[in-house]
């Protein structure tokens, strides 16, 4: 998730051309594969697919936005811009796709882990 973070793009224009593609290729790879969850019986709801070279290409385009007017900002504005502006949504659909599913993923277990230990005391 932190390649979205803005404050961890590179300073120069130079060092931004490869930032990221590494990062941006592993979570396409990994979301990109259709799920189904049963949902009574056969019936499933499917995951919408992300398209790989088009993944590719929107984050060539994001990365440069964020470089150009949103660098140090949070984390959470860019994932807020790209879920929350119809425009930016429309413009990258993947990578919008990839921030939802990052959105909703738990950063650490912790907190469910220390519900389970207070639930046992109980």
């Amino acid at each position: 998730m932190s390649v979205f973070d803005p404050r961890h793009l590179p300073g120069t224009e130079e060092e931004l051309l490869e930032y990221g593609m590494e990062q941006i290729k592993t979570l396409t790879d990994f979301y990109s594969v259709e799920q189904r969850i049963n949902v009574g019986g056969d019936k499933g709801i499917s995951q919408p697919d992300i398209e790989a070279k088009e993944t590719e290409s929107e984050w060539k385009l994001f990365r440069r936005l964020i470089f150009l007017q949103y660098k140090g900002r949070s984390l959470q504005f860019v994932l807020s811009l790209l879920l929350g502006n119809g425009e930016i949504y429309a413009a990258f659909p993947n990578l919008a796709k990839i921030a939802a599913i990052l959105e909703v993923i738990p950063v650490t277990t912790a907190t469910v882990e220390k519900s389970f230990s207070n639930m046992k005391l109980i």
